[in-house]
């Protein structure tokens, strides 16, 4: 349960400021500062009415996130309510609706982070999801340590640069043990970053994708990989809307964007209308996007996939040594070029096909490709991309 005391967590000791103390209702709202760096702040308190809803309370919290929006400074939320104050009915109900809407105005804006606790459902969970980042179903000390960290290594808003972070890895770190990690991309990720940093979003949904924040160079990028060693490796809905999000945060902080692919394709066993869907709106996110876009194929890419997740919408595209893209199954490529084959020959028809069609050289070669590099050469080379879009990201 979310209580008054926990507001003190978030902040550096003796930093927080409650304001409007004597305005008696569940939430308490009030700023203070994350190692220096200022941060406002609304909780509902479950132990005041079980943290009813009420006009009051959405009051406060328009008012801090004005405060909020002003000085361009984060905000954190703790949400833990029964829901709306009965005698006050309708009246609360379009209250909030009425913050609804400037939780996304915010949205645009500043940086949100929202921490639930155990009564929070229905449309306060709602609300809670339009924040940045949303932690749930976890104690609440860790949500706080996790929402602190997220405070000092993004942006606060989203018309101010994002961090360099020192740093003393070394740029041209070679990743020796790279092959094998192409197939487990929350490892991979961490073997890219500097000094192993990785700050995961969204870690309990679609977990054939690992997705979020790594730092090269001291700089923050939001970098996503498929996770294959966590299941098959075909994307549905929910790794699509996740792939998404993670875009629009990139875009909205300024951040550069890294893509690992490989992937079989859309999973066949999802709603196929919803899927492709959901891949056309990543897809024209991806395009829409003005942050520079860099895609790393790690391995083979199939069908349709490749057309959504690669492709010009990307800056520069490098294939490591060895991958390749297929429209379809080479066996099934290979009888459709070449006619119906004997199993004898069916085999060496398939080889020959993928060599004129889709090894990395080949797509090089038809300028779909920048560069084919050596998986250990990695981090040397996604540095030096990102360097050169530095006035920009």
């Amino acid at each position: 349960m979310i209580t008054k005391g926990n507001i003190g967590l978030i902040f550096d000791e003796g930093s927080f400021c409650e304001l409007g103390e004597r305005s008696v209702c569940s939430v308490v709202t009030g700023y203070g500062t994350v190692e220096g760096q200022q941060v406002y702040c609304f909780l509902q308190d479950a132990s005041a009415g079980g943290g009813a809803f009420s006009v009051k309370a959405a009051e406060k919290i328009k008012s801090v996130y004005r405060l909020a929006l002003k000085a361009r400074a984060p905000i954190v939320g703790f949400l833990d309510s029964t829901g709306f104050s009965v005698e006050e009915g309708a009246e609360a109900l379009y209250a909030f609706s009425d913050l609804y809407r400037v939780v996304q105005t915010a949205k645009k804006e500043i940086l949100q982070i929202m921490i639930a606790g155990d009564n929070c459902r229905g449309q306060v969970e709602a609300l809670c999801t339009l924040a940045d980042f949303f932690f749930k179903d976890m104690p609440v000390d860790k949500a706080v340590l996790q929402a602190r960290d997220i405070i000092l290594r993004m942006p606060p808003s989203r018309d101010l640069l994002p961090y360099q972070f020192r740093t003393d890895d070394d740029l041209n770190r070679r990743i020796g043990n790279a092959p094998e990690l192409g197939s487990n991309g929350r490892e991979l990720l961490k073997a890219v970053s500097d000094n192993g940093a990785f700050l995961e979003i969204q870690e309990g949904t679609a977990p054939c994708l690992a997705a979020g924040f790594i730092r090269i160079n001291g700089l923050m990028v939001a970098a996503m990989a498929v996770n294959g060693e966590q299941g098959e490796n075909a994307l549905g809905s929910e790794a699509l809307i996740k792939a998404r999000d993670l875009v629009l945060l990139a875009d909205k902080f300024g951040l550069g964007f890294v893509e690992f692919l490989r992937t079989e394709g859309f999973r066949s066993d999802e709603d196929r209308d919803a899927v492709l869907r959901n891949a056309a709106e990543l897809a024209g996110t991806l395009t829409e996007v003005e942050i520079p876009k860099i895609c790393i194929i790690t391995g083979e890419v199939m069908g349709g996939a490749y057309s959504v997740l690669a492709g010009p919408a990307f800056d520069l595209t490098f294939m490591w040594e060895g991958s390749k893209v297929n429209i379809i199954h080479p066996r099934q490529a290979a009888e459709l070029v070449s006619g119906p084959q004997s199993v004898d020959n069916i085999g060496e028809e398939a080889k020959r096909y993928e060599e004129s069609h889709s090894t990395a050289e080949v797509l090089e070669e038809k300028g779909l490709c920048h560069r084919i590099i050596d998986p250990a050469d990695t981090r040397k080379f996604l540095a030096g991309a990102l360097e050169s879009y530095a006035n920009i990201c």
